[in-house]
């Protein structure tokens, strides 16, 4: 057996052992593949079917990002968060574009949630069009902080609010305006909030908010602004 037939056998036998470990069964051995891009690809056609962006994104979660070298190494933190250590006292800068109010409060300590803080919280992520205010989602909050504290943690650093509750009259006008928004949006049940960080990078946000694995997260780089909720664990770009 020469050479080159030799890498070829080894190069099936390494796409079977790993299709056959991801539950995907066995393909055909008969197969010749020119080289290993092919491999690749037949093996992300198994894995993943027709390539989307939404389906590059996964790969890139799973594997790293794919670069002309290969696959870069994982980031460290690439895990489901866990909780927020319950003895910490939360702190939160918050600065509402539309108002200019700005918000710098301790909401958390001792293991609750403290009422005055949250009330002042809800008020600044009031919807800007009517100055109608709801009890935001403290999952929401947290969310917030833990994205904070991955990013910038410096106290000088804001977490500007592009748009966070938003009333049902909001959210019609919005939807005559564009078939994006959605008619049942987590925006009108204090879910929802559109963002980005004083000093930070929109992709570095978008990043952090998805290892956290706590909601949704929409990308909108041309708006400036990431869009996380804390509905089911998804990922789009807008």
């Amino acid at each position: 057996m020469n050479l080159n037939n030799k890498k070829l056998k080894n190069r099936r036998n390494f796409l079977k052992k790993a299709t056959a470990f991801c539950g995907l069964g066995w393909l055909s051995s008969t197969r010749l593949y020119a080289n290993d891009d092919d491999i690749h690809a037949e093996l992300s056609q198994e894995l993943f079917g027709n390539t989307s962006s939404i389906n590059e994104d996964i790969q890139n979660d799973i594997f790293g990002k794919i670069t002309d070298e290969g696959y870069e190494d994982l980031p460290q933190d690439f895990t489901a968060s866990s909780d927020i250590d319950t003895a910490e006292s939360r702190r939160i800068q918050l600065h509402n574009i539309h108002t200019s109010q700005r918000l710098d409060i301790i909401y958390y300590q001792d293991g609750k949630y403290l009422k005055q803080s949250m009330s002042a919280i809800n008020k600044i992520m009031a919807d800007h069009r009517t100055g109608e205010v709801t009890n935001m989602d403290k999952r929401l909050v947290d969310l917030l902080y833990s994205i904070k504290k991955r990013t910038n943690n410096s106290s000088g650093s804001y977490i500007n609010i592009i748009s966070a509750y938003r009333s049902p009259v909001s959210n019609r006008k919005l939807r005559r305006r564009s078939r994006k928004v959605a008619k049942n949006s987590f925006h009108m049940k204090g879910q929802a909030i559109d963002i980005n960080i004083d000093k930070v990078h929109l992709s570095k946000v978008r990043k952090q908010a998805k290892l956290l694995h706590k909601g949704g997260v929409g990308y909108y780089p041309r708006s400036r602004f990431v869009h996380v909720d804390v509905g089911d664990v998804r990922s789009w770009r807008g």
